[in-house]
């Protein structure tokens, strides 16, 4: 199912899953190219987060014991969002620090792609 949709120059973006798993907040995306454009994602993480709603607290993306940002895709060294190519549909998957208990929705900011507000959390 699709929580949020955003036009994006390269295609539609949509927003698939929030969910919460253990102390993980994992975050789907599909980057659907129907065109079949050439992709080209590559944006560093640290223009990747979300905001807490209820407690307006910033979180940025994991990291895992070598370093690298919890994102796919990704280049080898693990530094950036990165995808080059024109598949008709690209997964992008996000992991996070879990919010707080009592937080209902969070604001998620992709870089160049912008902002997608009040995104419902599974939990």
């Amino acid at each position: 199912p699709v929580i949020a949709t955003k036009q994006v120059n390269d295609g539609t973006l949509n927003v698939t899953k929030v969910s919460v798993v253990g102390s993980i907040l994992n975050v789907e995306l599909i980057l659907d190219n129907s065109e079949k454009n050439a992709i080209n994602i590559n944006f560093p993480p640290s223009t990747i987060y979300y905001i807490d709603d209820a407690t307006a607290k910033k979180n940025s993306l994991l990291k895992d014991d070598a370093g690298q940002f919890m994102i796919t895709p990704t280049k080898a060294d693990g530094q950036k969002l990165w995808y080059l190519g024109s598949d008709k549909i690209v997964l992008i998957s996000l992991k996070f620090a879990v919010p707080a208990p009592d937080s209902k929705t969070i604001s998620l900011t992709l870089g160049d792609y912008g902002s997608f507000d009040a995104l419902p959390i599974t939990r």
